[in-house]
């Protein structure tokens, strides 16, 4: 963001009355109580701070919104009352004196990057608590609780009232959320709902990227599924490459090829051109025949690293996958029992028969 935006973001924020001065008709734990300053000195500092250069530019390094350890996606926009949707605040960034307060608090003059940030500081806190959906609520509020039915989160119906993480420099303010924006958040008494992404039910681990020089012998031959060619209709999965949830996508995608792959015997698969699922009953021994590849990307479109546990390849690249056999493990913890057993049964036997020599006459 440039410095005119940010000067104007911070106005907004000063001025619309994100401010320690709340309105008396609104008892509510949202407002932000720390700082007696009037509106007047708070937009002098405010300027004062982006003018002489303490921009998002200079203080952070770039980092991709998607980057989120915890994969979720956007779901709407949707009124909140006192009798909350999602009951349990577990997460408060715009209050000192909330018993759930965060380590930091909204970040005006980085919105655009705070919003995703705080989604996921949110996400991890409500799935360490065991919580499917929770939500964005006045700017820097997380909602979250359990949801039975999967549906709490709309029961007092759609809102319009959320706001996406970009500036109108016109109007000085936060442009509202449209569909398709990939992070907003909800205003006051609306929440902005996102889903968190189940984890797979199977196992698999990233081998690494890989070359496929698309001759004759493939490395992985056998095309098992695809979400971007509908006319396949023999292996397209019915689902599409979802690019605004890329972040998401990526798994999801990752554990249907695992499980297609598992079905039919085998054990290594690979993701390619985005969206297409390759393997093959020889895989684990023919992937890496056309060597490794650096055409691999991860959940933010950058070069896949080892360290990543997700990603795809791209045009005639595949990054491999492996599943992991917990039937294995199964079997060689049985293989030890079995061991054992024959041990101590070696042992009473060997025994028996020192007893009988050491008695006979």
């Amino acid at each position: 963001m440039d410095v005119p935006s940010q000067a104007l973001l911070c106005l907004f924020a000063v001025l619309a009355g994100f401010t320690a001065k709340a309105p008396s008709a609104r008892h509510h734990s949202q407002f932000n109580t720390r700082s007696k300053m009037d509106v007047s000195s708070q937009a002098l500092l405010c300027l004062f701070a982006v003018l002489a250069g303490f921009t998002a530019a200079d203080a952070h390094e770039y980092s991709c919104p998607n980057a989120c350890e915890v994969p979720f996606h956007s779901v709407g926009c949707y009124h909140d009352m006192a009798n909350r949707a999602l009951p349990v605040e577990i997460l408060n960034e715009r209050d000192e004196s909330s018993d759930v307060k965060g380590d930091q608090l909204i970040e005006w003059l980085r919105w655009d990057k705070y919003v995703p940030e705080f989604a996921c500081r949110c996400a991890k806190l409500a799935k360490a608590k065991g919580y499917s959906y929770f939500a964005l609520q006045f700017y820097g509020e997380c909602w979250s609780g359990p949801t039975p039915t999967g549906k709490e989160y709309a029961k007092y119906g759609k809102s319009e009232n959320c706001a996406s993480t970009e500036i109108d420099a016109h109007k000085q303010a936060i442009k509202k959320c449209e569909k398709g924006n990939r992070f907003c958040s909800g205003k006051q008494w609306s929440n902005y709902v996102y889903h968190i992404e189940p984890d797979c039910d199977l196992k698999f681990e990233k081998v690494g990227c890989f070359a496929d020089n698309h001759k004759v012998a493939r490395p992985l031959p056998v095309y098992i599924m695809t979400d971007r060619d509908k006319s396949r209709t023999d292996i397209s999965s019915g689902h599409s490459i979802d690019w605004a949830h890329w972040d998401t996508y990526i798994p999801e995608l990752a554990c249907r090829c695992a499980h297609i792959t598992k079905a039919k015997g085998w054990n290594t698969f690979g993701l390619q051109f985005y969206g297409e699922c390759w393997s093959s009953k020889d895989a684990e021994k023919t992937y890496a025949m056309d060597g490794k590849s650096s055409r691999c990307v991860d959940k933010c479109y950058q070069p896949c690293k080892d360290s990543e546990k997700f990603c795809a390849g791209q045009h005639y690249t595949n990054a491999v996958y492996r599943l992991i056999d917990s039937r294995g493990d199964e079997r060689d913890e049985k293989d030890d029992k079995e061991d054992i057993k024959n041990d101590i049964n070696d042992v009473v036997d060997n025994d028996v028969e020192f007893v009988r020599n050491w008695l006979r006459p």
